[in-house]
């Protein structure tokens, strides 16, 4: 009897909510077996170039569950809602966001109508994932329909890479000085093309604060290496390792401090958490 009653109480003690976390928790263990052991890690094969890599077209397809609900949980220890609660905290009326992917944040952010974006700037030096995030905003993202958004390409490590003019609308259309509200790279500075840590990086930096008004907010997240994380994370610090040999992730060498102090020289007010092994900041416009 006693033992019939210790099971009992057991099971009234997992909840729904606990099972669901569990079905959640295997879902995305298969998957991330999928995309790394089997021939599926095709899709993740990237090509080199001076700026970093280039992800193939066909990862578009599948860019949010690998990025998002495989990687970020089990390999980083960070949910994707904790990235959709900072674009709802920081977002502005004229926001500029670099390196957007598929648009899945600033997407669900406008629709559930946590933020009241009416101007938005796309930067990427991939001309598809740009054409790609502007469709999703514009034909699924019906209830904002006169949100205006605008197209930039270009390498963020440039000097002054804001004057390149707009690919999606007249030729006269380019990024002024201090024009918005907010700014956002997320997952962007671990695949920047430089292995010297933080510092060598400090271009894209620069060049965010010349176009954040004063008082606006910078805010994103990187994957750092952090060695306690890393050290109790198997497969993070395995996917980390293999990232860093193939020129996926440059971030061998990037640290939290490295990050705080590159903020504190280039912005003002600066917030930097360490969720998993990811440097989640904001900071705002001097």
């Amino acid at each position: 009897m006693s033992t019939l009653l210790s099971v009992a109480d057991a099971v009234s003690l997992y909840s729904f909510s606990d099972a669901v976390s569990t079905v959640a928790y295997c879902y995305r263990v298969c998957l991330f077996y999928l995309f790394y052991y089997t021939p599926f890690k095709c899709f993740l094969n990237a090509t080199q170039t001076p700026r970093g890599a280039k992800y193939p077209d066909t990862l578009l397809d599948v860019y949010d569950v690998v990025v998002w609900e495989v990687n970020a949980p089990l390999c980083w220890g960070i949910e994707p809602s904790q990235i959709l609660d900072l674009y709802a905290s920081c977002l502005g009326e004229r926001h500029l966001d670099i390196g957007p992917g598929t648009g899945k944040f600033l997407f669900q952010a406008v629709t559930k109508k946590v933020v009241h974006l009416k101007d938005l700037s796309l930067f990427d030096f991939n001309t598809i994932s740009l054409f790609r995030c502007k469709k999703r905003l514009n034909v699924r993202n019906l209830s904002v329909p006169t949100l205006n958004v605008r197209l930039f390409a270009g390498d963020i490590m440039e000097s002054d890479p804001f004057l390149n003019p707009s690919i999606s609308g007249p030729p006269y259309e380019w990024i002024e000085p201090n024009e918005f509200d907010s700014v956002s790279a997320n997952f962007v500075l671990h695949c920047i093309n430089k292995n010297d840590g933080i510092p060598s990086k400090e271009a894209l930096f620069l060049n965010v604060s010349k176009v954040l008004k004063a008082g606006g907010c910078f805010f994103g997240s990187t994957i750092v290496n952090d060695l306690d994380f890393f050290a109790g994370s198997k497969r993070g610090g395995e996917v980390m390792g293999k990232f860093n040999e193939s020129g996926i992730f440059y971030n061998a060498k990037d640290t939290l401090p490295d990050l705080v102090a590159m903020l504190n020289k280039h912005f003002k007010d600066v917030h930097c958490d360490l969720v998993g092994g990811v440097a989640v900041f904001k900071c705002c416009g001097k």
